[in-house]
């Protein structure tokens, strides 16, 4: 037994250690590519696409887009437009016909949930580097919280995430087995149509008063904040 654990004992530490460099690693892309979806205009598609446990069931796909030019920000995804900048955040339901106008305070964050989330290297500690092309680098993360088991994330070699797979847990509540997203068709320093991130798409000012466009008239406008 004492010579079992002697031999096992190296493997554990090497392995150990490799989790760390490549825990390091990680870290290390994920900032550069923060770095350059923060500094950049962009714009870029993305399909989502659910799976789940039920075999039986066909997974789910849904596309949208998302745009940025300074500290503005543009999501369209599932039936949801998502007008943000360090102002106020406008959203459009269009299932429900809702507009909702969210003034924002100095203490709300200004930056893209996704971009936010690059950024956050804190959490990540067990790492592998499961594939390396010329192409991309692919790592797997242990996650454990919020139902999810792990992560898997793509970084091809001009540091851009190009794909991010959740594996969820199994339990009787979630029916979802896996969701991948895939980032695609990514323009950096993309120039933008004035009216592009502006509210006037959705309502104008009258004597103080939001008034919806012709566009949205038939929408229930919904302020929060304001």
């Amino acid at each position: 037994m004492m010579k079992w654990i002697k031999i096992v004992f190296p493997f554990i530490v090497l392995f150990s250690f490799t989790a760390k460099v490549n825990a390091q690693e990680l870290q290390e892309e994920l900032k550069e590519v923060y770095k350059k979806f923060s500094d950049h205009s962009f714009k870029m598609e993305m399909e989502m696409t659910v799976y789940f446990w039920d075999s039986s069931q066909k997974p789910k796909i849904s596309n949208g887009i998302v745009k940025k030019q300074q500290m503005n920000y543009y999501t369209e995804f599932e039936g949801q437009i998502k007008l943000k900048n360090k102002d106020y955040t406008i959203i459009v339901n269009e299932s429900e016909k809702q507009l909702i106008y969210l003034e924002l305070d100095d203490h709300s964050t200004k930056e893209n949930e996704a971009l936010t989330m690059m950024s956050d290297t804190n959490a990540l500690s067990k790492v592998k580097l499961i594939h390396t092309t010329s192409k991309y680098k692919e790592y797997e993360v242990e996650v454990g919280k919020h139902g999810i088991a792990k992560m898997s994330l793509k970084i091809n070699k001009n540091k851009i995430l190009s794909e991010v797979v959740y594996y969820y847990s199994k339990t009787e509540e979630n029916s979802v087995k896996q969701v991948k997203m895939v980032y695609k068709n990514i323009k950096f320093k993309t120039s933008f149509l004035q009216d592009e991130f502006s509210e006037k798409k959705y309502f104008n000012w009258r004597q103080g008063k939001k008034v919806l466009t012709n566009a949205y008239k038939s929408y229930t406008l919904v302020n929060i904040g304001y």
